[in-house]
């Protein structure tokens, strides 16, 4: 709910409120003037006379008041009366870290190095026992000279003093409150979690428990719903993405202590990100010189990528080969080295079975009985090429809904053909993600038993032939002939840690 407005035009302290800038977490913020025109804002907070808001009022501005930062917005003026609390800060010039994302997420390292500088001004905050609890990109300004400030300390309290802002009421932003926020509990973990998401938010553009109305946002923060991040962008490293299931954790005492962890945390990223050069000045790059600026850090990446596939299949570790390359692939797809890596990194074919010549159909029998939730291997017979996929993507894990897990495409032509010669459509739809594949797959995906196509389904596929398997780097195509002689190539692929079917 937003506070009642003070009119504009009123005066607070010698102070005349102007426009106002912003509203919410129980205060407004104003424009005003300084005694010699110095461009001022002011948030005024209303605590409706009661004795202990006020005094809580006045220990948390003494706090920021003695409070000196470059990342934090500096405390001019301020004062408690009975009815309200007014803060005067500085009126920046620059953008806000919510402006930055107006176009999309901004990638892996301009995350890093933003979300790096907003942390160092809530470790500020901290080290003289206070929390923001309101932590978001609106509240974090980017200025001219490449420096990340934190504003709007109107919610900042010291945990020591209270948990609430009033008896049954919860301040902050829902999309940025921690799960023990929400249940009315504050603490430097929390300003942590908010840091979590604004890294997860300025990386991907989306945030990770956003939903289309507040409370179910605030049901998916409560479960722990989301998507991992190097799912949504390939370009995150595994070791950022374990980092940001840390800030995210929902308990709280398993993530970073508080935000000077979380710089010490993001320290090795930033280096990695500026490539030795001041993060103030990659930060100014984010905002004027964005594209040159990526395509350096895109070039830089793919190189990396490169050296470290080179290393992984020196070890013979395929898997962490292939991982380094598709995310190498991510920030430069026409890289020439990671071509001739990938070469390196998959394995020699398979040599063809004793007996048929290449142009012989090899047909899938009939398969014997198995358990439901075994791995149907039995079946495949004289499939022999099938079997060589596992050796490139053996370690891709697909999540099964309680019968589980795939380990390589083979598997899933199993089920395929499984479910057409036994009619049980059950794990027909977790061949696919949800919107992946064209129109035939994804119908293929949501067939049910009931549905009026299953029965021509299991016509085509129960018959069904394997003519080849071609391995590539992101999974392998399949060429089937149907009953009648028709013929199709799917494909099976690796996205986001996950196999799905496509087909061309």
């Amino acid at each position: 709910m937003l506070p009642t407005l003070a009119p504009i035009g009123s005066v607070i302290a010698g102070y005349v409120l102007g426009d106002v800038l912003g509203a919410g977490g129980g205060g407004a913020v104003y424009a005003t003037r300084g005694a010699g025109g110095q461009a001022l804002a002011i948030k005024v907070i209303p605590h409706a006379g009661d004795p202990t808001a006020r005094a809580r009022a006045e220990r948390e501005l003494a706090a920021m008041i003695r409070l000196e930062h470059p990342s934090v917005v500096r405390i001019v003026d301020g004062g408690v009366t009975a009815e309200l609390t007014y803060v005067v800060m500085p009126r920046l010039e620059g953008v806000s870290l919510r402006a930055l994302l107006a176009d999309g997420g901004l990638g892996p390292e301009a995350a890093v190095v933003l979300v790096a500088g907003v942390a160092a001004g809530a470790a500020a905050l901290h080290a003289v026992g206070l929390v923001h609890r309101d932590l978001k990109p609106d509240n974090a300004i980017l200025t001219a000279t490449g420096q990340v400030v934190v504003i709007d300390l109107g919610l900042a309290l010291d945990a020591a003093w209270t948990r609430q802002t009033h008896e049954g009421a919860v301040a902050g932003s829902v999309p940025y409150l921690a799960p023990e926020q929400i249940e009315g509990e504050v603490s430097p973990a929390s300003d942590v979690w908010a840091l979590g998401v604004m890294l997860y938010e300025l990386t991907c553009g989306q945030r990770p428990f956003g939903r289309a109305r507040a409370p179910e946002e605030v049901a998916a923060i409560l479960a722990g719903a989301r998507a991992p991040i190097d799912e949504l962008d390939r370009r995150v490293a595994p070791g950022l993405a374990a980092l940001v299931d840390r800030l995210l954790a929902r308990d709280r005492a398993a993530r970073p202590a508080d935000a000077a962890a979380v710089v010490a945390a993001l320290a090795p990223w930033v280096e990695a990100a500026t490539a030795g050069a001041p993060p103030a000045t990659v930060a100014r790059r984010i905002v004027g010189d964005r594209a040159a600026w990526q395509a350096e850090v895109a070039a830089r990446e793919a190189d990396r990528a490169v050296a470290l596939a080179a290393d992984a299949s020196a070890r013979g570790d395929a898997f962490a080969a292939m991982r380094a390359i598709d995310r190498g692939l991510a920030y430069r797809p026409d890289h020439p080295g990671l071509a001739a890596a990938l070469a390196t990194a998959l394995p020699a074919p398979a040599a063809p079975p004793v007996g048929p010549t290449p142009a012989t159909v090899v047909a899938l029998p009939a398969p014997p009985p198995v358990p439901r939730g075994g791995l149907r291997w039995s079946w495949l017979g004289g499939g022999v090429a099938i079997l060589a996929i596992g050796a490139v993507v053996g370690s891709q894990v697909v999540r099964r809904r309680g019968h589980g897990s795939y380990t390589d495409p083979a598997q899933l032509i199993a089920t395929l053909v499984d479910a057409a010669r036994s009619g049980d459509a059950s794990e027909l739809a977790d061949l696919c993600q949800p919107g992946r594949g064209d129109r035939d797959v994804r119908e293929l995906c949501e067939l049910t038993e009931t549905s009026p196509r299953f029965p021509a389904f299991r016509e085509m596929f129960r018959d069904a032939q394997v003519l080849a398997v071609r391995r590539g780097w992101d999974g392998a195509e399949v060429d089937f002939r149907f009953d009648g002689g028709h013929t199709e190539t799917m494909k099976m692929v690796i996205a986001g840690g996950r196999l799905y079917l496509d087909s061309f």
